[in-house]
């Protein structure tokens, strides 16, 4: 079957903006929040564009575990630690007062089927942990692949919906969390940068989606 370059473009237009549509953004960072050291521990939240409309950070001072610091700057999650450091920086969306964000459905319906972020720097050795809650109280949590962490990276990474532990259901969420955990022991200090996290459909999903209503078209000619 033939198609022209215009329907080509078209449907490649038209699955772009299906994706878009079902995009959710988590959290651009475009909130400022910190900086942050261990040295005090810290439970802080902000308002604003956000999932559920706040962002709360927390870091319990635990001591001999070492400094760790965190911030959310110029649209970047940074997080690092000093030499020996063993600490963790937590980031939730858990709503106000931590009473949850509504049983908010992150699949769009179904069509998404992941969480994507941007590593800018990924240094030493520091693991990545999600974690969600069910509106029946229920939670899952996965964990950032080993190709990623410990040790230098960057770039995109997906964390799929069914990389999470047991049978997650994504349409009735109450929060989701996000923690970096530093495990340092007596190697060099370590550095993570995050950009904007979200979720988003399958590609394949959002390109079948583009060529669906391109065919479409093609039978009402």
């Amino acid at each position: 079957m033939h198609i022209k370059s215009a329907s080509l473009i078209a449907a490649l237009a038209l699955a772009a903006a299906s994706s878009a549509q079902a995009e959710i953004v988590i959290d651009d960072w475009s909130v400022n929040q910190g900086p942050y050291d261990s040295s005090n521990g810290w439970n802080e939240t902000v308002n604003g564009n956000m999932l559920g409309g706040l962002r709360r950070v927390f870091q319990q001072n635990v001591g001999g575990l070492g400094q760790i610091n965190g911030e959310v700057s110029n649209n970047r999650l940074r997080v690092s630690g000093e030499n020996g450091a063993q600490n963790f920086f937590g980031t939730y969306w858990d709503g106000e007062n931590r009473g949850g964000i509504g049983g908010m459905d992150l699949s769009e319906n179904g069509e998404n089927d992941r969480f994507r972020f941007d590593i800018i720097t990924g240094n030493g050795d520091w693991r990545g942990t999600f974690l969600v809650k069910h509106t029946d109280g229920t939670f899952n949590r996965a964990e950032i692949d080993n190709s990623v962490d410990g040790g230098p990276f960057s770039g995109r990474v997906d964390i799929l919906f069914s990389d999470f532990t047991q049978t997650a259901d994504f349409s009735s969420i109450e929060f989701v969390s996000f923690e970096i955990d530093l495990f340092n022991g007596s190697s060099s200090a370590s550095e993570v940068t995050v950009g904007t996290f979200r979720v988003v459909p399958a590609p394949s999903s959002a390109l079948a989606l583009g060529f669906a209503g391109l065919f479409a078209t093609k039978r009402r000619r």
